[in-house]
């Protein structure tokens, strides 16, 4: 039973390979009778450069050639394109883009089907794999091209194979027919018409093509050819004195330029919330104060100077859980060994919320703790932890009260720069848009969250290092990643310009950065944030001239009672320059800041 199931299976797959294989190999065969009836191209020359293209064309089917439907390739690409005498050197994709504006059959709007990627120029007009019906059939299409006109700087040339060359059937009759602007002179047109096709240099028989004169009020060329042979074709040249065409002014990006409307109209948006929000209130006259604002700690001290957490917050919550005498602190090697001492009620009491909840996930796997710079990954994400429990302790705390991020604003930016993506990703039309919904969505939800941690991680902590407070090296780890994503964000970008277009490449970028340049804008300041910010300043001016000295004397000296280290952690916290303080706080420095 086995075997013969298994015998089944094989034999299959052996006739599913030989039916991909005769269908592969089998060749369109064309019956007497089948041909090309007529085809007539109108092609308008446009100021802009862009063409205005008419096929109107009649085809005779004996349901031979045309068994797996009704193709028509348009000649864009340089396969069609095939002398490089006027078209240049043969390229995968040449630039050339179509929009079409009307396709009918027999007078009725049919269903069609553009391809993507090398089958860009393809349309498949009405039912897929189904035979053309016998008998004749009237197919007009009428779309626009922009990249196919040679502007020059004494002239401009036009170079059109009318029919392309993937139709292996004869045509009875062809018509081309090119219209230029009004301000072109007549005497200054030259054109010269071709029948023949890739690889084929003589008629096979048919006479030569004439030329007609378009009688209206602009100038032109009309060529006319009968009896073309499978794969020959009407080729024009039409060339013309340069000044009238006008080259596009934005180049590459005219075609879409309307996409760059998108971003314009969220800065709009973002711009008038930045009006509607207010400015923050100004700062007041700084005192020199000798003690902390009441209810800040030094954690929340540094919250409010960055409106986050870090590292250095970290360790001045360390710090004042020595000075509070509820843990002993003792630096080895670059590292730092934490002690709980036995629990003091009294001092424990004196803890801001923060530093209590800090001091049972330090010490939750036993009295004894030992923090590790984050360079190792493990490091990287314990201390990590740590900080985004102390920002979520702050948030709690004081969010809302001392400053607001208006979130409301950048949350509808944010949906409406979405919507505006979507849409115009899944109306997008180019070479290749099959992937242009999921690289946008894609794109903007990545550089969304890898630009808020540039922003609000990455930013501060190179400024640190520009003013010297930390080190340098260990930024060099989440330096290189954010390059790598901005790399691969950028070659994302890339094929989104060579699928859509390049406007639409912009337009995505654009969107994300709107959204990110605007945000840190919208945060403001409350008045009392703003007061306790100038008492913050204070105290700090009075530990930078009157406690430096001190402070220097604690750092020099282990055996200082606790009570004497109760400003060192705001020293931390506010950046006053003091040895033991900054190496601790170089300590954690590369852990993520919280935001």
């Amino acid at each position: 039973m086995r075997q013969n199931l298994s015998l089944a299976i094989s034999l299959g797959i052996v006739l599913a390979i030989l039916s991909v294989w005769a269908t592969a190999g089998a060749k369109l065969v064309v019956a007497p009778g089948e041909q090309i009836t007529s085809f007539n191209a109108d092609i308008v020359v446009n100021p802009d450069a862009t063409l205005t293209v008419t096929e109107d064309f009649v085809v005779h089917s004996e349901g031979s050639y045309f068994k797996y439907g009704f193709i028509r390739n348009l000649p864009i690409d340089d396969e069609a394109r095939w002398d490089a005498q006027y078209a240049g050197k043969w390229t995968a994709d040449n630039g050339i883009r179509v929009k079409i504006l009307e396709l009918t059959e027999n007078g009725a709007p049919v269903n069609y089907r553009q391809g993507s990627g090398f089958g860009y120029p393809q349309l498949r007009i009405g039912p897929l794999n189904v035979p053309l019906e016998r008998g004749d059939h009237h197919y007009v299409i009428r779309y626009t091209v922009s990249g196919a006109l040679g502007p020059g700087s004494s002239r401009d040339t036009l170079y059109w194979n009318a029919i392309g060359h993937y139709w292996n059937l004869p045509v009875g009759a062809a018509h081309v027919t090119v219209h230029l602007p009004a301000g072109i002179v007549t005497g200054e047109v030259t054109g010269e018409p071709r029948v023949g096709g890739r690889g084929i240099s003589n008629n096979r028989g048919a006479p030569p093509a004439t030329t007609e004169t378009i009688e209206s009020g602009t100038a032109g060329v009309s060529y006319a050819a009968i009896g073309l042979q499978p794969t020959q074709s009407l080729s024009v040249v039409v060339s013309w004195t340069s000044g009238v065409v006008k080259k596009p002014s934005f180049g590459i990006w005219n075609r879409d330029k309307w996409y760059l409307a998108a971003p314009l109209a969220l800065c709009l948006y973002y711009f008038s919330a930045w009006l509607a929000v207010g400015r923050s209130p100004k700062p007041g006259t700084i005192v020199v104060r000798y003690e902390p604002p009441a209810e800040i700690s030094p954690a929340a001290a540094r919250y409010l100077i960055t409106t986050g957490s870090d590292g250095r917050t970290l360790a001045a919550v360390i710090a004042a859980l020595a000075a509070r005498n509820c843990i002993s602190v003792e630096p080895h090697d670059g590292m730092y060994k934490l002690t709980r001492f036995a629990p003091d009620p009294g001092e424990q009491s004196k803890l801001a919320p923060e530093e209590a909840s800090a001091l049972n996930y330090l010490f939750e796997d036993g009295p004894i703790t030992e923090i590790s710079p984050s360079m190792s990954q493990e490091n990287s994400a314990r201390n990590s932890r740590y900080v985004a429990n102390i920002q979520q302790d702050l948030a709690q705390r004081f969010g809302g009260i001392y400053f607001t991020r208006h979130i409301g604003y950048v949350a509808f930016g944010v949906l409406a720069t979405f919507i505006m993506a979507f849409s115009l990703a899944a109306t997008a039309q180019g070479r290749d848009t099959g992937g242009a919904f999921f690289m946008t969505t894609w794109i903007l939800f990545c550089a969304l969250i890898l630009g808020a941690i540039v922003e609000t991680g990455l930013l501060p902590a190179w400024k640190a290092v520009l003013r010297g407070t930390a080190g340098w090296i260990k930024l060099l780890p989440g330096t290189a990643a954010a390059g790598v994503f901005v790399f691969f964000f950028g070659f994302l970008l890339v094929k989104l310009s060579q699928g859509v277009s390049p406007a639409f490449a912009l337009m995505v970028a654009a969107l994300a950065f709107v959204n990110l340049l605007w945000a840190p804008f919208l945060k403001r300041m409350t008045k009392e944030g703003r007061a306790t910010l100038d008492a913050l300043e204070g105290f700090r001016q009075f530990l930078v001239s009157v406690e430096q000295d001190r402070l220097h004397r604690l750092n020099a000296s282990s055996t200082e009672p606790a009570a004497e280290l109760e400003y060192l952690p705001y020293a931390i916290a506010l950046e006053v320059r003091e040895a033991w303080g900054d190496h601790l706080a170089e300590a954690f420095f590369a852990t993520t800041i919280q935001r």
